[in-house]
């Protein structure tokens, strides 16, 4: 790869649909096998998702789950939601939630605002406990019933969602995994103030130094605070789709790279791998 490399702050998610007329065809295809056997097994055991409009009252019933479950991760950042959801509310965006209940006790949902072209995501969250075994979790068979709903309202994308760049420093890796276990592909966002880094692979890794250079910012990161390895997106325009992304690692092994197999196998970009201390 070229010395130096620029890459956004940040990275949004979406999926195609103006050619598909079944949502399970969004998915890998195993993920679609197992996505169709965790929906008859929660139908089976009582569950059931539900459609319905977001109000404040919905909220009500949303909030507390989301803030229970925001407050488990290691850097909790828990928004405020029913701010979010009254601003668009007053903005006058329609706003849908698929919900999961059992014996009508509210398990969770996801929120997304709906616009001629697309739906978009805002706010998920499902509750982690389940009295049975599912092949895949329960917030992928909602993914699909999205996916679908959207299909049927002749929706041509679906955004889901926006994270921050570096992954396994401001979010975990699995994060990125997970989107594209749900058919996602990543793109460079489009964001009034998105910030474009550009750095050397040969800088130090260990400082933690921002100049201004040109219209980029040169950006050295200390990536020792990540667990195991950091995942990167390159991308230099906004809208962009990503075709390239870098994973550096601490450790290269096989055990590693099985962890993170599917970086290696979407068919979305490529993965270079890069270890940390064979960095010239």
């Amino acid at each position: 790869m070229k010395n130096t490399f620029i890459y956004p702050q940040y990275i949004t998610w979406k999926i195609d649909i103006s050619a598909k007329k079944n949502a399970l065809f969004c998915f890998p295809e195993k993920t679609a096998k197992k996505i169709q056997k965790s929906q008859e097994r929660l139908n089976q055991a009582g569950y059931q998702f539900v459609f319905e409009p977001v109000d404040m009252k919905y909220m009500d019933k949303f909030t507390p789950l989301y803030v229970d479950n925001v407050s488990t991760k290691t850097n909790p950042k828990v928004f405020d939601v029913k701010t979010e959801i009254e601003k668009r509310i007053f903005q006058g965006i329609v706003l849908e939630a698929l919900s999961l209940y059992k014996e009508n006790k509210y398990l969770g949902g996801c929120i997304y605002m709906i616009y001629p072209e697309r739906i978009s995501y805002i706010y998920r969250t499902f509750t982690k406990i389940f009295d049975l075994s599912l092949p895949i979790n329960a917030a992928m068979v909602a993914d699909y019933l999205v996916y679908q709903r959207a299909i049927d309202y002749d929706k041509h994308m679906i955004f889901h969602g926006r994270d921050r760049n570096l992954y396994g420093l401001h979010s975990d890796i699995g994060v990125a995994e997970f989107k594209l276990h749900s058919g996602c592909a990543p793109y460079v966002s489009k964001h009034e103030n998105q910030t474009f880094f550009s750095r050397t692979v040969g800088d130090d890794f260990g400082t933690q130094i921002q100049t201004i250079e040109g219209t980029h910012f040169i950006l050295e990161q200390n990536f020792n605070k990540s667990k195991e390895a950091v995942l990167i997106f390159l991308g230099e325009k906004s809208e962009e789709k990503i075709k390239n992304a870098l994973l550096f690692v601490k450790n290269k092994n096989e055990e590693l790279l099985k962890k993170y197999n599917y970086l290696f196998k979407n068919p979305n970009f490529t993965t270079e791998v890069i270890e940390i201390e064979k960095i010239p």
